[in-house]
């Protein structure tokens, strides 16, 4: 007899987590492909780098951007498949949440622990764009599960957790606190100290280097601009933004740090509060019992919490303002801290209001942003970038390239990475771009190309940009206006666009423009 499909959903955890994961994950994707007129501002960022295959960007470390070049290259360059990639990072963190969090509770628990990602804004909210802060969440979440399989005494788990720690540093560098604070709890642990005196720690330190070291090879040919830029100066570096920092920021941004990132925890602590508040009966499962919970929650706590301890003493002893974006990959457990803290049975009038919780979180936030990109523009005039029409600028720009250079293909685009980027993603022959018309941030660009294989010139705006006569003679600048992709009442942007033209189709002399 086949079960009722309902009736087994009510009983088996399993497909609960199943059901729930990939139809957030397909609903967040779709959602996208189908509201969105445009890849979004960091996605085409990680597009336009992955053409470079660098081993470190002057920015970032390079994991989004050759994931999304990988998928690009499978797909044929078909825009689609993007879509579906930043809801990929929670729905595999889930799964990894899910599985770590069945070696230390019960099956239902471990379910409540997944569930609990969507309580966390950054998990949700934040799930749409593929960028260095998204890429890293399934990483983080994975070294931590390693960590504590290693504790067990696992060499293969040592191993791991070495490999998969290099990897989430390629994602984000703030994802390092993460690994450096679970070999601390290794050392400071009265029942893990003894680790040190067998291979697995140090298998773990030479798996991670000999990951990491091609990255830290590329961040040595780039001066190590990653970490000046780090620190909300793109150009001038940390120690201007140090010396220019007020005496009270010592105190306002830690506590801007703390709180920020308590509101995106809070949709948790609300699940939890109304999962125990009244767990009722029957019973679904008893509490977890404590002796063998306590080295868990201790783990899990520490691994979660170290990476905000340091970043608050660090932005209290140097007086600088941590992005609180940097802490959007150190949270997939803590809905499984929080079910190792509370020792209370669940029951089932709990777990049903907590269910409503997750509803109204996973659900409200989704709606929320569907109604932000459909009805947004008509309420407010203003315009996400997403309804940006990078297709139509494309084509605006290779028609007259096309027309001007006597049919020679588009290789090479100059402008910042958003509108140049837009170029380069929806154009047919995929062009590179010289990033902001500044070669230190595209070191792998071979500037001698422009003379020889021409380039289109474009920005935002009808002012020229201060690089627009840097790179040789250009056509004219002509100027045109596009509607972003929504039906409102919204003006169009204003573009501009100049050519430098390959020598088959170049006049003798533009001159200066």
């Amino acid at each position: 007899m086949i079960a009722h499909p309902f009736r087994l959903f009510r009983r088996s955890p399993t497909a609960l987590f199943w059901a729930s994961t990939l139809g957030v994950y397909l609903a967040w994707s779709l959602m996208t492909l189908t509201l969105q007129g445009n890849i979004a501002y960091d996605h085409v960022e990680m597009l336009v780098w992955g053409r470079a295959w660098q081993l470190s960007y002057w920015k970032h470390p390079p994991l989004p951007a050759w994931v999304a070049e990988a998928v690009s290259l499978a797909t044929n360059r078909a825009i689609w498949p993007q879509y579906f990639l930043a809801p990929a990072t929670v729905a595999v963190a889930a799964w990894v949440v899910w599985r770590a969090a069945l070696d230390v509770v019960g099956p239902w628990r471990a379910l409540i622990a997944a569930l609990a990602l969507q309580g966390c804004i950054y998990y949700s909210y934040e799930c749409d764009i593929l960028n260095h802060n998204s890429i890293q969440i399934p990483f983080v979440a994975g070294l931590i599960w390693a960590g504590w399989r290693a504790m067990k005494g696992s060499t293969r788990a040592w191993i791991v957790f070495g490999v998969v720690s290099a990897i989430a540093i390629y994602g984000k560098h703030s994802a390092g606190f993460v690994p450096v604070g679970v070999l601390l709890f290794t050392i400071v642990s009265r029942e893990t100290r003894a680790l040190w005196k067998t291979r697995g720690p140090w298998l773990a330190l030479a798996a991670g280097l000999l990951v990491i070291a091609p990255h830290l090879y590329g961040l040595w040919q780039l001066d190590f601009s990653p970490f000046r830029t780090a620190f909300l100066d793109h150009d001038g570096g940390f120690q201007t933004m140090v010396e220019s920092a007020p005496w009270w920021g010592r105190i306002v941004y830690p506590l801007d740090f703390l709180g920020f990132n308590a509101l995106m925890l809070s949709g948790v602590a609300v699940m939890l509060f109304l999962l125990f508040l009244v767990p009722g009966d029957p019973l679904i499962e008893p509490a977890p019992p404590r002796d063998g919970a306590r080295l868990a929650l201790r783990y899990y706590a520490w691994a979660t919490f170290f990476p905000v301890v340091v970043s608050v003493a660090l932005s209290l002893a140097m007086n600088f303002h941590m992005s609180a974006l940097w802490a959007m990959a150190w949270f997939p457990f803590a809905g499984l801290v929080g079910l190792l803290a509370i020792d209370r049975p669940i029951g089932a009038s709990g777990y049903r209001t907590m269910w409503g919780a997750w509803f109204a979180l996973a659900i409200g936030v989704l709606l929320f942003v569907a109604v932000k990109l459909t009805a947004g523009p008509y309420l407010t005039g203003t315009v996400p970038n997403v309804k940006h029409d990078g297709e139509s600028l494309a084509k605006v720009v290779g028609e007259r390239w096309s027309s001007l250079s006597q049919g020679a293909p588009l290789r090479i685009v100059i402008g910042t990475h958003w509108i140049g980027g837009n170029v380069c993603v929806y154009h047919d022959e995929y062009p590179e771009l010289l990033l902001d018309g500044i070669p230190a941030r595209a070191l792998w660009f071979d500037l001698s190309r422009i003379p020889r294989e021409g380039a289109a010139l474009v920005w935002e705006g009808n002012a020229p940009p201060a690089w627009i006569d840097e790179f040789g003679p250009h056509s004219p600048v002509e100027h045109v206006e596009i509607k972003p992709r929504t039906g409102a009442e919204v003006p169009a942007r204003p573009y501009s666009m100049a050519f430098i033209l390959p020598p088959p189709a170049a006049p003798l002399d533009f001159g200066k423009q």
